[in-house]
């Protein structure tokens, strides 16, 4: 439908009219006066209230949605910015493109239980990119239970060169994943439909990544089980945690790991949020 246009006048006092007036004042329509006695006037009433609404609707939810992703890249670069990390203005519309994919599957697939465009920007987004803060010199990460992307799409954003593998156990999820890769155009990335345990011995992945990451794929003990098969010699298993994380260092883990907890804050929402390091002892 063309952004102008042609719209009859009814009645001096009809709703259709005052409708109308407000989308000229808006330049969204041309005024074309019609008889209040015209057959065709009394016939369309309904169907031009009807489009009228249906035009309001659209206009409505489009600057809606532009605001939203005006506010949410604002809160990208800004967050990122106070975390000391720099997003450049094609990684942040890159990111934008990954969370309005994210909001239009969420409503068919359940991707995420956060709704809010500025709370996914924080909790999804700025909290994926903390990651860079801790890594070394890694060329290569294998992200397990990836789920919506994070964090392993934003950190391949920051970090074009390298090789990310995203698993996950839902081949819905990952048909999400593959969308994603294809319509941000990124390269050396993958995501793989299949249980994790189902691939430690898989030649391609067995002892193959610098970094094994994951989002509250389970507990520490637990991930740290799965992840071990897929690091070479020199690997870094990274968990990414909110509260009590220390309280996930077991003693099965500090005989077995060297460990070190960072601490780092969500801007906006002051949350902390912990990263955990574990090199295997040899």
């Amino acid at each position: 439908m063309n952004k102008k246009i042609s719209l009859c006048t009814i009645l001096e006092r009809n709703p259709c009219q005052r409708l109308s007036r407000i989308l000229i004042l808006l330049n969204y329509c041309d005024f074309v006066n019609v008889s209040p006695k015209s057959n065709l006037a009394y016939e369309n009433e309904y169907n031009i209230f009807k489009l009228l609404i249906c035009q309001v609707k659209i206009i409505f939810v489009h600057n809606l949605q532009e605001q939203s992703i005006q506010q949410f890249k604002h809160h990208v670069l800004n967050g990122s910015n106070h975390l000391g990390i720099n997003v450049s203005e094609h990684q942040a519309d890159l990111m934008v493109m990954h969370a309005k994919e994210l909001m239009a599957w969420n409503k068919k697939i359940n991707l995420t239980a956060i709704k809010d465009p500025l709370k996914i920007a924080e909790k999804h987004f700025i909290d994926s990119i903390a990651a860079v803060l801790f890594f070394k010199n890694e060329t290569s990460l294998i992200d397990l239970g990836s789920g919506g992307g994070f964090p392993g799409i934003p950190i391949k954003i920051m970090n074009p060169s390298l090789r990310v593998v995203l698993i996950d156990a839902s081949r819905k999820k990952i048909n999400f994943l593959k969308h994603v890769i294809r319509t941000l155009h990124l390269e050396n990335i993958d995501a793989v439909h299949s249980r994790v345990e189902d691939l430690h011995d898989h030649k391609a992945y067995k002892n193959k990544f610098d970094a094994v990451i994951s989002r509250a794929f389970t507990k520490l003990s637990g991930f740290a089980e799965f992840a071990v098969p897929f690091l070479n010699n020199k690997g870094t298993i990274y968990a990414m945690k909110g509260k009590n994380a220390e309280k996930e260092i077991t003693s099965a883990i500090s005989e077995k790991f060297d460990f070190k907890i960072d601490h780092y804050q969500l801007p906006f929402e002051k949350s902390d949020r912990y990263m955990i390091k574990l090199l295997l002892k040899f």
